[in-house]
């Protein structure tokens, strides 16, 4: 099941592509984001993502790093070898902030990383710092 929230009169760059199982908080996530005029779409499980990001095109994914089925650090590297990364940043989102996860995750395609709980004020930021709007 995915929900689409965008706000249309914002370029495509600005599209952040959440993935994450935790409904509530994709919702949190979803509606501060929202509340900063990033267009939105959230999807709770992995399935189909790399068709997704072919077809949204987004700037910036937010992820989970532990998702059903698939450790999110795999499904980075294969996203990475396959192209999908390309001109595209990624923060992961994870309970385990841990300097060798940290690392891993920078290693095989992350630009940040947000240990949960999340607090909203430093994910804002760092989407801030790495959205296309900031960049150019």
């Amino acid at each position: 099941m995915k929900t689409t929230h965008s706000l249309s009169f914002l370029p495509h760059s600005d599209t952040v592509l959440v993935v994450e199982e935790d409904r509530a908080l994709a919702d949190l996530i979803r509606v501060s984001l929202l509340r900063h005029h990033f267009s939105v779409q959230v999807v709770f499980k992995p399935e189909g993502l790399s068709a997704l990001i072919d077809e949204l095109n987004p700037a910036l994914i937010l992820m989970d790093l532990f998702l059903s089925g698939i450790n999110g650090l795999e499904l980075l590297a294969g996203l990475k070898r396959n192209g999908k990364l390309d001109h595209r940043r990624v923060i992961l989102i994870s309970a385990y902030g841990f300097s060798e996860v940290i690392e891993r995750a920078r290693e095989v395609g992350a630009n940040d990383f947000v240990v949960k709980p999340v607090d909203v004020d430093i994910l804002i930021q760092k989407v801030k710092k790495w959205s296309e709007r900031d960049l150019i």
